[in-house]
Protein backbone atom coordinates (compact mmCIF):
# COMPACT_ATOMS: atom_id res chain seq x y z
CA UNK A 1 0.00 0.00 0.00
CA UNK A 2 1.23 3.52 -0.78
CA UNK A 3 1.81 6.14 1.90
CA UNK A 4 -1.20 6.27 4.21
CA UNK A 5 -3.38 9.30 3.50
CA UNK A 6 -5.62 10.08 6.48
CA UNK A 7 -7.96 12.26 4.42
CA UNK A 8 -8.52 9.48 1.89
CA UNK A 9 -9.09 7.07 4.74
CA UNK A 10 -11.77 9.37 6.16
CA UNK A 11 -13.53 9.42 2.78
CA UNK A 12 -13.53 5.59 2.69
CA UNK A 13 -14.89 5.45 6.25
CA UNK A 14 -17.75 7.83 5.35
CA UNK A 15 -18.48 5.86 2.17
CA UNK A 16 -18.54 2.57 4.09
CA UNK A 17 -20.77 4.03 6.79
CA UNK A 18 -23.35 5.13 4.23
CA UNK A 19 -23.17 1.75 2.50
CA UNK A 20 -23.61 -0.24 5.70
CA UNK A 21 -26.49 1.95 6.89
CA UNK A 22 -28.44 0.78 3.84
CA UNK A 23 -27.99 -2.87 4.82
CA UNK A 24 -30.45 -4.85 6.94
CA UNK A 25 -27.54 -6.50 8.71
CA UNK A 26 -26.72 -3.21 10.48
CA UNK A 27 -30.12 -3.02 12.13
CA UNK A 28 -30.06 -6.73 12.95
CA UNK A 29 -26.75 -6.16 14.74
CA UNK A 30 -28.26 -3.35 16.83
CA UNK A 31 -31.23 -5.56 17.75
CA UNK A 32 -28.89 -8.38 18.79
CA UNK A 33 -26.98 -5.95 20.97
CA UNK A 34 -30.01 -4.49 22.74
CA UNK A 35 -32.97 -6.87 22.67
CA UNK A 36 -31.80 -10.01 24.57
CA UNK A 37 -30.74 -8.25 27.82
CA UNK A 38 -33.87 -6.09 27.77
CA UNK A 39 -36.08 -9.18 27.39
CA UNK A 40 -34.29 -10.83 30.31
CA UNK A 41 -34.80 -7.69 32.42
CA UNK A 42 -38.55 -7.81 31.76
CA UNK A 43 -38.56 -11.51 32.68
CA UNK A 44 -36.79 -10.78 35.97
CA UNK A 45 -38.97 -7.78 36.79
CA UNK A 46 -42.18 -9.70 36.16
CA UNK A 47 -40.87 -12.57 38.33
CA UNK A 48 -40.84 -15.04 35.44
CA UNK A 49 -37.23 -15.87 36.35
CA UNK A 50 -35.65 -16.00 39.81
CA UNK A 51 -32.52 -13.88 39.55
CA UNK A 52 -30.91 -15.58 42.56
CA UNK A 53 -30.40 -18.70 40.45
CA UNK A 54 -28.12 -16.90 38.02
CA UNK A 55 -25.49 -15.04 40.04
CA UNK A 56 -26.63 -11.54 40.88
CA UNK A 57 -23.25 -9.79 40.88
CA UNK A 58 -22.09 -10.97 37.46
CA UNK A 59 -25.43 -11.20 35.74
CA UNK A 60 -24.14 -8.78 33.08
CA UNK A 61 -21.44 -11.27 32.07
CA UNK A 62 -24.03 -14.00 31.51
CA UNK A 63 -26.28 -11.62 29.58
CA UNK A 64 -23.30 -10.74 27.40
CA UNK A 65 -22.42 -14.43 27.02
CA UNK A 66 -18.86 -14.35 28.39
CA UNK A 67 -19.68 -16.26 31.56
CA UNK A 68 -21.02 -19.80 30.92
CA UNK A 69 -24.63 -20.15 32.03
CA UNK A 70 -28.13 -20.71 30.73
CA UNK A 71 -28.67 -16.98 30.18
CA UNK A 72 -25.63 -16.83 27.91
CA UNK A 73 -27.32 -19.11 25.37
CA UNK A 74 -29.42 -16.21 24.01
CA UNK A 75 -26.61 -13.65 24.11
CA UNK A 76 -24.91 -11.77 21.29
CA UNK A 77 -21.69 -13.72 21.96
CA UNK A 78 -23.19 -17.00 20.79
CA UNK A 79 -23.80 -15.38 17.41
CA UNK A 80 -20.53 -13.50 17.01
CA UNK A 81 -19.33 -15.86 14.27
CA UNK A 82 -22.62 -15.35 12.37
CA UNK A 83 -22.20 -11.59 12.68
CA UNK A 84 -18.65 -11.90 11.38
CA UNK A 85 -19.74 -14.05 8.43
CA UNK A 86 -22.55 -11.67 7.44
CA UNK A 87 -20.49 -8.50 7.55
CA UNK A 88 -17.26 -10.09 6.32
CA UNK A 89 -18.88 -11.83 3.36
CA UNK A 90 -20.24 -8.48 2.19
CA UNK A 91 -17.21 -6.38 3.12
CA UNK A 92 -15.32 -6.51 -0.18
CA UNK A 93 -17.36 -8.86 -2.37
CA UNK A 94 -20.22 -6.38 -2.85
CA UNK A 95 -17.99 -3.87 -4.67
CA UNK A 96 -16.51 -6.63 -6.78
CA UNK A 97 -19.95 -8.00 -7.68
CA UNK A 98 -21.55 -4.70 -8.72
CA UNK A 99 -18.21 -3.29 -9.93
CA UNK A 100 -18.58 -0.18 -7.76
CA UNK A 101 -14.89 -0.66 -6.93
CA UNK A 102 -14.23 0.95 -10.31
CA UNK A 103 -15.98 4.09 -9.08
CA UNK A 104 -13.90 4.04 -5.90
CA UNK A 105 -10.67 3.57 -7.82
CA UNK A 106 -11.55 6.48 -10.08
CA UNK A 107 -11.09 8.69 -7.05
CA UNK A 108 -7.64 9.65 -5.71
CA UNK A 109 -7.31 6.46 -3.72
CA UNK A 110 -5.82 2.96 -3.92
CA UNK A 111 -7.01 -0.56 -3.21
CA UNK A 112 -4.87 -0.49 -0.10
CA UNK A 113 -6.75 2.51 1.28
CA UNK A 114 -10.09 0.94 0.37
CA UNK A 115 -9.15 -2.34 2.04
CA UNK A 116 -7.89 -0.67 5.22
CA UNK A 117 -10.76 1.82 5.44
CA UNK A 118 -13.45 -0.82 5.10
CA UNK A 119 -11.76 -3.14 7.63
CA UNK A 120 -11.30 -0.25 10.06
CA UNK A 121 -14.94 0.78 9.75
CA UNK A 122 -16.13 -2.76 10.45
CA UNK A 123 -13.86 -2.95 13.48
CA UNK A 124 -15.26 0.33 14.85
CA UNK A 125 -18.84 -0.76 14.08
CA UNK A 126 -18.42 -4.04 15.95
CA UNK A 127 -16.68 -2.32 18.85
CA UNK A 128 -19.57 0.13 19.10
CA UNK A 129 -22.21 -2.63 18.97
CA UNK A 130 -20.46 -4.70 21.65
CA UNK A 131 -19.95 -1.60 23.81
CA UNK A 132 -23.68 -0.92 23.55
CA UNK A 133 -24.51 -4.55 24.42
CA UNK A 134 -22.14 -4.43 27.40
CA UNK A 135 -23.54 -1.13 28.68
CA UNK A 136 -27.12 -2.37 28.45
CA UNK A 137 -26.20 -5.64 30.18
CA UNK A 138 -24.57 -3.74 33.06
CA UNK A 139 -27.58 -1.40 33.36
CA UNK A 140 -29.92 -4.41 33.41
CA UNK A 141 -27.73 -6.02 36.09
CA UNK A 142 -27.94 -2.87 38.24
CA UNK A 143 -31.66 -2.46 37.60
CA UNK A 144 -32.49 -6.01 38.62
CA UNK A 145 -30.06 -6.62 41.50
CA UNK A 146 -28.55 -3.25 42.54
CA UNK A 147 -25.28 -5.15 42.85
CA UNK A 148 -22.70 -5.62 40.11
CA UNK A 149 -19.12 -6.88 40.05
CA UNK A 150 -16.20 -7.17 37.55
CA UNK A 151 -17.41 -4.18 35.53
CA UNK A 152 -13.84 -2.84 35.32
CA UNK A 153 -12.88 -5.61 32.88
CA UNK A 154 -15.76 -4.87 30.49
CA UNK A 155 -13.62 -2.75 28.07
CA UNK A 156 -11.24 -5.70 27.65
CA UNK A 157 -14.21 -8.00 27.03
CA UNK A 158 -15.45 -5.63 24.32
CA UNK A 159 -12.04 -5.82 22.63
CA UNK A 160 -12.03 -9.64 22.73
CA UNK A 161 -15.55 -9.79 21.28
CA UNK A 162 -14.44 -7.47 18.48
CA UNK A 163 -11.30 -9.49 17.76
CA UNK A 164 -13.25 -12.75 17.69
CA UNK A 165 -15.82 -11.40 15.27
CA UNK A 166 -13.17 -9.82 13.06
CA UNK A 167 -11.47 -13.21 12.76
CA UNK A 168 -14.59 -14.73 11.26
CA UNK A 169 -15.23 -11.58 9.22
CA UNK A 170 -11.81 -11.69 7.58
CA UNK A 171 -12.22 -15.40 6.79
CA UNK A 172 -15.55 -14.61 5.11
CA UNK A 173 -14.05 -11.61 3.31
CA UNK A 174 -11.24 -13.79 1.98
CA UNK A 175 -13.78 -16.16 0.46
CA UNK A 176 -15.86 -13.21 -0.75
CA UNK A 177 -12.93 -11.75 -2.65
CA UNK A 178 -12.40 -15.09 -4.38
CA UNK A 179 -16.02 -15.72 -5.40
CA UNK A 180 -17.01 -12.03 -5.83
CA UNK A 181 -20.51 -12.76 -4.51
CA UNK A 182 -21.47 -11.77 -0.93
CA UNK A 183 -24.25 -14.32 -0.43
CA UNK A 184 -22.18 -17.18 -1.81
CA UNK A 185 -19.27 -16.11 0.40
CA UNK A 186 -21.49 -16.23 3.49
CA UNK A 187 -22.85 -19.67 2.59
CA UNK A 188 -19.40 -21.10 1.86
CA UNK A 189 -17.99 -19.70 5.12
CA UNK A 190 -20.84 -21.21 7.12
CA UNK A 191 -20.32 -24.56 5.41
CA UNK A 192 -16.57 -24.41 6.10
CA UNK A 193 -17.24 -23.47 9.74
CA UNK A 194 -19.63 -26.36 10.35
CA UNK A 195 -17.58 -28.94 8.43
CA UNK A 196 -14.41 -27.94 10.27
CA UNK A 197 -16.22 -27.93 13.62
CA UNK A 198 -17.86 -31.33 13.11
CA UNK A 199 -14.78 -33.05 11.68
CA UNK A 200 -12.40 -31.62 14.27
CA UNK A 201 -14.80 -32.47 17.11
CA UNK A 202 -15.15 -36.06 15.96
CA UNK A 203 -11.40 -36.44 15.55
CA UNK A 204 -10.72 -34.96 18.97
CA UNK A 205 -13.40 -36.96 20.76
CA UNK A 206 -12.66 -40.36 19.29
CA UNK A 207 -8.94 -40.25 18.49
CA UNK A 208 -7.47 -37.77 20.97
CA UNK A 209 -9.73 -37.70 24.01
CA UNK A 210 -10.56 -41.39 23.71
CA UNK A 211 -14.28 -41.31 23.03
CA UNK A 212 -17.19 -40.54 25.31
CA UNK A 213 -16.67 -41.68 28.88
CA UNK A 214 -19.43 -44.03 30.04
CA UNK A 215 -21.82 -42.31 27.68
CA UNK A 216 -21.63 -39.12 29.78
CA UNK A 217 -18.98 -36.85 28.28
CA UNK A 218 -20.29 -33.74 30.01
CA UNK A 219 -19.82 -35.05 33.55
CA UNK A 220 -16.29 -36.34 33.10
CA UNK A 221 -13.75 -33.66 33.98
CA UNK A 222 -10.69 -35.09 32.20
CA UNK A 223 -12.34 -35.61 28.77
CA UNK A 224 -13.72 -32.07 28.92
CA UNK A 225 -10.31 -30.73 29.82
CA UNK A 226 -8.55 -32.57 27.00
CA UNK A 227 -11.21 -31.60 24.47
CA UNK A 228 -11.03 -27.89 25.30
CA UNK A 229 -7.23 -27.84 25.34
CA UNK A 230 -6.99 -29.35 21.86
CA UNK A 231 -9.84 -27.19 20.56
CA UNK A 232 -7.93 -24.09 21.69
CA UNK A 233 -5.45 -24.73 18.85
CA UNK A 234 -8.16 -24.77 16.15
CA UNK A 235 -8.80 -21.22 14.81
CA UNK A 236 -12.60 -21.36 14.68
CA UNK A 237 -12.83 -22.78 18.20
CA UNK A 238 -10.21 -20.40 19.58
CA UNK A 239 -12.04 -17.38 18.15
CA UNK A 240 -15.34 -18.55 19.65
CA UNK A 241 -13.83 -19.23 23.07
CA UNK A 242 -11.67 -16.10 23.34
CA UNK A 243 -14.15 -13.77 25.14
CA UNK A 244 -15.13 -16.44 27.67
CA UNK A 245 -11.53 -17.51 28.24
CA UNK A 246 -10.37 -13.93 28.87
CA UNK A 247 -13.30 -13.30 31.21
CA UNK A 248 -12.59 -16.48 33.15
CA UNK A 249 -8.94 -15.49 33.56
CA UNK A 250 -9.57 -11.86 34.55
CA UNK A 251 -12.43 -12.67 36.90
CA UNK A 252 -10.56 -15.50 38.56
CA UNK A 253 -13.39 -17.81 37.59
CA UNK A 254 -16.46 -16.05 38.99
CA UNK A 255 -18.60 -18.72 40.64
CA UNK A 256 -21.69 -19.88 38.78
CA UNK A 257 -24.63 -20.68 41.06
CA UNK A 258 -25.72 -24.27 40.61
CA UNK A 259 -29.43 -24.45 39.97
CA UNK A 260 -31.71 -26.84 38.19
CA UNK A 261 -31.07 -24.74 35.09
CA UNK A 262 -27.25 -24.71 35.31
CA UNK A 263 -25.45 -27.95 34.33
CA UNK A 264 -22.56 -28.79 36.65
CA UNK A 265 -20.09 -29.06 33.75
CA UNK A 266 -20.22 -25.25 33.35
CA UNK A 267 -17.92 -24.99 36.37
CA UNK A 268 -15.54 -27.56 34.94
CA UNK A 269 -15.41 -25.61 31.68
CA UNK A 270 -14.70 -22.37 33.57
CA UNK A 271 -11.72 -23.95 35.33
CA UNK A 272 -10.23 -25.16 32.04
CA UNK A 273 -10.77 -21.76 30.43
CA UNK A 274 -8.32 -20.20 32.87
CA UNK A 275 -5.62 -22.66 31.76
CA UNK A 276 -5.86 -22.18 28.00
CA UNK A 277 -5.68 -18.37 27.83
CA UNK A 278 -2.30 -18.15 26.09
CA UNK A 279 -3.04 -20.72 23.37
CA UNK A 280 -6.48 -19.26 22.63
CA UNK A 281 -5.12 -15.71 22.52
CA UNK A 282 -2.21 -16.56 20.22
CA UNK A 283 -4.29 -18.68 17.85
CA UNK A 284 -7.02 -16.01 17.67
CA UNK A 285 -4.61 -13.17 16.92
CA UNK A 286 -2.49 -15.15 14.45
CA UNK A 287 -5.47 -16.58 12.55
CA UNK A 288 -7.10 -13.14 12.29
CA UNK A 289 -3.84 -11.62 11.00
CA UNK A 290 -3.37 -14.46 8.49
CA UNK A 291 -6.94 -14.12 7.19
CA UNK A 292 -6.45 -10.35 6.91
CA UNK A 293 -3.09 -10.53 5.11
CA UNK A 294 -4.31 -13.15 2.63
CA UNK A 295 -7.46 -11.11 2.00
CA UNK A 296 -5.35 -8.01 1.38
CA UNK A 297 -3.04 -9.81 -1.05
CA UNK A 298 -6.00 -11.24 -2.97
CA UNK A 299 -7.79 -7.88 -2.99
CA UNK A 300 -4.73 -6.19 -4.48
CA UNK A 301 -4.35 -8.76 -7.24
CA UNK A 302 -7.88 -9.80 -8.21
CA UNK A 303 -9.28 -8.65 -11.56
CA UNK A 304 -12.42 -6.51 -11.63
Amino acid sequence: MSTLDVNVLKVILIYEHKRVMRKKGFYALILLATLPPLIVMVAFKTMLINVKLYGEETLWAQLLGVQPGMLSIASITTLLWVIGVIFGGDLYASELEDRSIEMLLSKPTTRGHIFLGKALYLTLLLMGAYSLATLISIVVNLTVTLNVRMVHISPIIVLTLTLSTMGFAMLASLIGILVKKPTLAMILTIVIYYVLSIVSSLVLVFFVVGGFTHGQPYTATEPIRKLLIYQSYIPTYALMMLPQVVYAYLSGGSPIPLSTFTPIYFREILNVFKDILISVLIVSIVSTLVFTIVSYVLYRRIEV
